[in-house]
């Protein structure tokens, strides 16, 4: 689900009550000037948030991923390990993929994400100590 620009508080408790995966599009609140989708409170509200560029050239001319990040923080209230998970791992859950990974101090050295084979090819990467998943282990924390 994407283009969240006029969501509010019953459209965030929905999103945050199911499995669908909330995309923010911080190039599109850049480029046409409108104000931007709820992150902080889709993050808060325990829904699963991805960060996408949305490039067009229409709403959101913006090709890198490295600046919707950054837009992500700036303009939808997401800390960057928010942003930085929600541009991984969080993406790849919704396009029904699994990435196994950490973000911390906490994370195994040398952890590295990548693909093999065919570009469709499911990422290569860790568990965490527990035998969950990043986005499990993303959702499940307090």
């Amino acid at each position: 689900m994407d283009h969240l620009e006029a969501s509010g508080p019953t459209e965030v408790a929905a999103i945050a009550a199911g499995d669908t995966v909330a995309t923010l599009l911080p190039g599109v609140t850049l480029h046409l000037g409108i104000g931007a989708a709820p992150g902080r409170a889709l993050v808060d509200g325990g829904a699963i948030v991805a960060v996408a560029t949305d490039l067009n050239p229409g709403s959101s001319p913006l090709y890198s991923t490295q600046h919707a990040l950054a837009l992500a923080v700036r303009l939808n209230g997401l800390t960057p390990a928010e942003a930085f998970t929600a541009a991984t791992v969080n993406a790849a859950a919704a396009l029904g993929l699994v990435m196994d990974a950490q973000l911390g101090a906490a994370a195994p050295p040398g952890v590295v994400a990548a693909t093999t084979g065919a570009f469709t090819s499911p990422p290569i990467v860790r568990r965490d100590s527990s035998g969950r998943t990043a986005a499990e282990s993303w959702r499940s924390r307090p």
